[in-house]
């Protein structure tokens, strides 16, 4: 009994062995005893018994039973080398570690695959326990291994960590898949087979590449075989087809999940639809590229805006003072007040057409429903134009077909506004030969008209890049032709939106650079029921009375493409005792500076032929050393330090304050006053 209750004590927990009857043998006494045999039998997990160097010393039914060997296939050898530890060679190592530790006398125990199936040599899930058994003394003498064969809750565990899994999965709004290490489909969400119309996950498997926009497929199938290799994640957008037969943007992520030992168990990958998000950004991209745009065209309309408003309002300005001189004749004050009367009505058209613009684009634009003449309106039209075109040695003919109605109901005020827009630029745009405007009915219904107006003219034509921007608000063709021919960039815009609310549109049917151009005028309309001269500026001062003459003997040379302009600076230099020439454009100014003595030059900006950054930068480059003063109606401070940076002397702006003019002539040319 005293030896039974000692193994028993050792088998249960105990750790010390006594020897109190046997002083030597106890041990090969106890692992040889027939009790010891009968106790480890009757447990039905495994037991065994093993030697400080690991060797198995015993073993018990169950544990021999479990792979079907007997007594002599696993006593006397190392226990790692045993067929339960055969799995792996990590199997093995992690036991030989084991017993190392337990010889030291600790206590280890830890999960662990093992063979030890009865129906073979089958993997199972076991709780591995080895400890040591001492002496009193506390020296080990044996070890105690003990296996708990833990499958079927492993098993358990598994089945609900697998359901928890597939349940998680199937909620989620990304596609989720998971493949085997070598990159075969193992699993796929409901999300995978709802959103391409596959109906199982052995098929989605087999031809979910197919799936791929073909554009993406060759790059996502090269990543996805180079991660498979490297072991190393992937992250890629990509194209993928949906029930319906629609490509949508997924953001694809696939991670290789690893144990301890840095082997991929298995690939987990996700597709997350951000397809809304790509068309944000898309959007987002081209609404700060077209706001770019629009600030840019906005910013050069803000600056040719000033040039055209306050040249006019320069000339006003500036001959509302010289009419408070006394000593004006008839002639002169009648030249004034027409001066200031033109440019009144030329500055009124520009804000009408800002004015008319704006309420076009706020929908506030009212149209009427007026009986008028159309062969009246186009005649009085072209009449306003005759002039110009004779002057420029362009004819301007007119066509009207006979099945065009001649008294028609629409809004005459704003077809006129439309065709002094059109008919105009055309004329503006025209040097040779001339311009043809021909009528024609496009549809008659019932009274109810559709008129075209071509506006065919022999100017420099359009690039179609020029033709893409000339209904936009501020735009020309380009800034050249701003600078050459002027104009605020609204009236093609104002014209398109004009004909519009008349029913029609405004299109080009030819136009090619070098070719000219053809305009096309189309508004809807019924059938009705019933039935000034030239300023020529002054070159020599007139006489007037004054006690000082603060530019005497100044030579200056006044450049500037507007008549009214050159009239009035010069009236205002030769009044306080300057001498003045009058050149056009940049290059007569660089001509007559260089060719004559001038003590300074005022030179205008914008002007047609050549500007005058370009003459400034020629006279530069002639070492012209006279100094040049900016006189321009360009007033920001970017056009300030432009002109500063260009060459100028200095920069003065329109409408002009004579005080400054004055000061500013006697700093640059350093001359004294004479009183």
């Amino acid at each position: 009994m005293a030896t039974l209750t000692v193994f028993f004590l050792v088998v249960n927990g105990g750790m010390i062995i006594g020897d109190s009857s046997e002083k030597s043998g106890f041990g090969r006494a106890l692992y040889k005893s027939k009790l010891a045999h009968i106790a480890l039998d009757e447990m039905n997990h495994f037991v065994g018994l093993l030697s400080t160097n690991g060797t198995l010393l015993e073993a018990n039914r169950a544990a021999l039973n479990a792979t079907g060997l007997k007594r002599s296939d696993v006593i006397g050898k190392y226990f790692p080398e045993t067929i339960w530890w055969s799995v792996s060679d990590a199997t093995r190592k992690g036991v030989e570690n084991a017993i190392h530790r337990v010889a030291k006398g600790e206590v280890v125990r830890y999960d662990v695959e093992v063979f030890g199936s009865s129906h073979g040599f089958d993997k199972v899930l076991v709780d591995f326990l080895l400890k040591p058994v001492k002496d009193e003394n506390g020296k080990v003498i044996f070890m105690l291994a003990e296996c708990y064969d833990n499958t079927a809750n492993a098993r358990k565990k598994l089945e609900e960590s697998e359901t928890r899994f597939r349940s998680l999965t199937d909620t989620i709004p990304q596609l989720m898949w998971t493949t085997t290490p070598d990159g075969s489909l193992s699993y796929a969400n409901e999300r995978c087979l709802q959103y391409t119309g596959i109906e199982s996950i052995e098929k989605f498997g087999q031809i979910w590449m197919t799936k791929i926009h073909p554009l993406d497929a060759d790059d996502l199938y090269a990543a996805w075989k180079c991660s498979v290799n490297s072991g190393k994640k992937i992250e890629q957008e990509y194209r993928m087809q949906n029930a319906e037969g629609n490509y949508r943007w997924f953001l694809g992520r696939v991670l290789p999940i690893k144990n301890k030992d840095r082997i991929i168990q298995y690939w987990i990958g996700t597709a997350t639809d951000i397809d809304d998000q790509k068309k944000v950004l898309a959007e987002l991209e081209v609404a700060k590229e077209l706001a770019e745009r629009a600030n840019a065209t906005k910013s050069a309309f803000l600056a040719n805006m000033s040039h055209e408003i306050r040249t006019p309002l320069g000339a006003i300005l500036g001959f509302s003072g010289l009419l408070k001189d006394n000593d004006l004749s008839e002639k002169e004050r009648e030249q004034y007040i027409n001066t200031i009367n033109r440019n009144g009505q030329s500055l009124t058209r520009i804000i009408d057409d800002i004015l008319d613009l704006a309420k076009v684009e706020s929908g506030r634009l009212e149209v009427e429903e007026i009986d008028f003449s159309l062969n009246n309106l186009l005649n009085e039209v072209l009449d306003l134009f005759c002039e110009k075109a004779k002057l420029k040695g362009i004819s301007l003919r007119l066509k009207i077909d006979q099945e065009v109605p001649d008294f028609i109901s629409t809004d005459p005020t704003r077809l006129r506004q439309i065709l002094i827009n059109i008919i105009g630029n055309a004329i503006k745009f025209t040097a040779v030969d001339g311009v043809y405007v021909h009528v024609k009915l496009k549809q008659n219904v019932e009274g109810a008209l559709r008129i075209d107006i071509f506006v065919k003219d022999t100017g420099p034509g359009l690039s179609e890049e020029q033709k893409s921007r000339l209904f936009k608000p501020f735009s020309q063709g380009d800034n050249t032709m701003t600078r050459q021919f002027g104009g605020t960039g609204l009236g093609l815009v104002l014209s398109q939106r004009l004909s519009q609310a008349l029913g029609g549109g405004i299109s080009i049917e030819e136009c090619a650079p070098g070719k000219g151009s053809t305009f096309v005028i189309s508004f809807v309309a019924t059938v009705s029921k019933k039935s000034a001269p030239d300023l020529v500026p002054v070159r020599e001062p007139a006489k007037f009375n004054s006690k000082l003459l603060p530019l005497k003997d100044i030579k200056v040379l006044l450049v500037d493409d507007s008549l009214d302009n050159q009239f009035l600076v010069n009236r205002l230099l030769s009044k306080n005792g300057a001498w003045v020439e009058l050149a056009g454009d940049g290059a007569e100014a660089v001509e007559k500076a260089l060719a004559n003595t001038y003590d300074i030059v005022l030179m205008d900006i914008q002007m047609p032929t050549m500007d005058g950054y370009q003459a400034i930068e020629i006279l530069g480059q002639k070492n012209y050393d006279k100094p040049v003063i900016a006189l321009t109606a360009h007033a920001m401070l970017e056009d300030q330090l432009k002109t500063k940076a260009a060459g100028f002397s200095g920069h003065l702006t329109k409408p002009i304050d004579v005080n400054e003019l004055v000061e500013s002539i006697k700093q640059q040319t350093t001359k004294q006053y004479i009183q």
